[in-house]
Parts: structure tokens; sequence; C-alpha cells
């Protein structure tokens, strides 16, 4: 029998990295964003993978896709049925790569097997069911996962998806979106959410259980090139490469390895570095231009974009510690520490202050 992972830690996992949203990113997407691109692994793209993928998928139609992926570049990058395997592969280590209809010919014990009709009947009410979209359910193309409850009604959800290029991993409007069958994915998942809780971010939402104990500091990198890795190990997918000095928002070793930001090809990511290249109280900005930070207020919001407009992954409190980026327009791409786990966002410029 297959190893299961929970639903809950599938949900909680993507939540900071999702626009709430039913419209189409901008051309210069919020930092904390994961992106979309046929076949993405996970991998932070780079202008070489994703024309490598546009190829790939496209043949000599590539082109047009390849400019519309660019605007992903330094973001982790998925398409819709990887935020179920590559999740499951970086907690278990093992690929379960597969196709959307797959996932609903195989994955799912308990499934709607009735004919196109758009209704979802006995949509069960549960956070990340899978939906599946398509011609035909033997021809489905695109899969969604229930997010949270949106109101009374049974077709009252978000969805959770890596909807396509335009839009990135987002959560959208059920009612918004042609969704035809559902399907309950208890293969590999563990359905240990009811229909009432509530996002990590939400006021009344209990915090997720920090993967390491202690408080965050701020740190640099030792070694000359040292893999930023996905998970605490050599078994997880590299993000990209911390060089000397790089400076680090890092939270203790746990098994060798700490959970971290770092500044890569320009952005603020988060990922994990092995400890032994991980030494506290950096303060050589040289190499990023990232430079170690506090929080200058109390309960000051970390939002996903650059604006007020954009949803708060939470707060911080006065004194925090951060790596920031210096400031465009007033806002800073920031990394920091909520619920025990390193969050990258942005911050009004007013509140992060330069140690």
């Amino acid at each position: 029998m297959a190893k299961k992972v929970n639903v809950s830690d599938f949900l909680r996992h993507y939540e900071p990295h999702a626009v709430e949203t039913n419209g189409k990113a901008s051309g210069t997407p919020p930092a904390a964003q994961y992106g979309y691109v046929m076949g993405g692994n996970g991998s932070v793209a780079t202008d070489a993978y994703i024309k490598k993928r546009a190829k790939s998928s496209y043949g000599d139609g590539w082109e047009p896709y390849y400019n519309a992926y660019r605007k992903w570049i330094g973001h982790r990058v998925f398409d819709c049925n990887s935020l179920a395997e590559i999740f499951y592969k970086e907690q278990t280590g093992t690929n379960i790569d597969t196709k959307a209809r797959n996932n609903y010919a195989s994955w799912c014990s308990d499934k709607d097997a009735s004919p196109k009709d758009g209704t979802l009947a006995g949509l069960p009410q549960l956070p990340g069911v899978a939906l599946f979209s398509g011609p035909s359910a033997s021809g489905i193309t695109h899969v969604g996962f229930l997010f949270k409850k949106s109101g009374d009604g049974p077709l009252d959800w978000k969805v959770l998806e890596a909807r396509g290029k335009d839009y990135g991993v987002v959560i959208t409007d059920l009612k918004a979106r042609s969704w035809e069958w559902w399907g309950v994915m208890d293969k590999f998942f563990n359905y240990d959410l009811d229909a009432d809780w509530k996002p990590a971010t939400g006021p009344t939402a209990a915090p997720e259980a920090p993967q390491s104990a202690g408080r965050p500091y701020n740190a640099k990198c030792t070694g000359g090139s040292v893999y930023f890795r996905t998970g605490p190990g050599k078994e997880h997918t590299a993000i990209g490469i911390a060089r000397k000095d790089e400076e680090l928002l890092a939270l203790p070793p746990a098994g060798g390895w700490c959970e971290a930001a770092t500044v890569i090809k320009g952005k603020i990511v988060r990922g994990y570095i092995s400890a032994k290249y991980v030494a506290e109280n950096a303060t050589n900005t040289a190499a990023t231009r990232a430079y170690p930070a506090t929080c200058g207020g109390q309960g000051v919001n970390l939002r996903t974009g650059p604006g007020t407009e954009h949803r708060s992954l939470g707060k911080l409190d006065k004194g925090a510690p951060m790596i920031a980026m210096p400031k465009e327009a007033g806002w800073c791409s920031v990394a920091a520490v909520l619920d025990g786990k390193i969050v990258v966002g942005y911050m009004f410029a007013t509140y992060v202050k330069s140690r």
C-alpha cells in the first residue's frame, strides 16, 4: 500500500504561494506566487528551462508560449497535476508523476462517474477533493483541488489550481470555472480536514507546526557554491546555487539542514541549505543587494504583492528578523518567519529597518 500524506499539509504548503483571483497574472507576478509551465516539475524557472519546456510541449509553435512563460522566471513552476505530484515526492521521496486523467482514473476510489453535465452532483464537502475538466472522463485535461468554503451551498468553494501560463498558481471561485467531475484522491492522500477548516493565514486558524524549533536569525553562506534545495536533503530538487557571503534568513538546523531564504537570480526564494554552510550574523550584501533587517512596527502585514490590495500572508511583530531587497515603488521584497516557517512576500518599506 502506498504511503499517504495529509491534505492539510498539501493545502497549507501551497496557500502562501497562490494568489486568490479569477483574473490573469500581471506582467510582474508577486515574488511569492508559484507559476505555471506545461510539464513544470517545481523547479525555479530559468530562461533555458522555459524555452526547453515550450519547445517540448508545443513543437514549431513554441515561441508564443515561451514569451508567456517568461513572467515566471525566478518562480517555482508547476502544471496542474504536478502540484500534487511534487508535494508527494518532496514528502515521501516517491515519484508519482502522471497526467490529470490518470489521477481521476487511478488515484480516486470515490469519484463522480456521471456524464459530463457540470453539476458535480454528490460533491463531497471535503477540502482537497480533486475537480476535473475536459471533453470526457477519459480525456480529462485539467485538475484543481477544493480549498475552502465560500458559502453555504454545495458548490460554494474556493479552488486551488495551477491554472495556466497566464495565471500561475491561483485560488479561484468554483462557480466561475468549468468543472465536470470530482474525485477523492485517497490512494495517496489522507483527508484530515473538514469543510469548516480555516487556512493558516486566517484570523482563527491554528498555526501550522514549525519544522524547525527556535528563533530565526540572519546569517551568511560560507561555501563557494552551495545548492539551495526544495527540501532538507540532497535527494530534493536544487532551486539554485547560493554563493559565498550570500545573505540568508535561517531557522536553527534540524537533521543537518536549515530552512532558509536567500536571493537567487535577483529574487528572494525559500528553501533548504546544509547547516554546515550557514554562519550566523551576516552583514556582507555585495553579491545580491539583500540586507539583514527587522520589522519596524507591531502587527505589520506581509503581503503577496507590493500593495495593500494584495492578500496578507500574516502579521509580523516589531523586531522580527528579515532579509530584504531594496525598495521599489515604496515596497520591499522580504523573507520572514510566520508560524515557524520561512515566508517570502512584500512589506511596506517604512517598516523595513536595516540592522
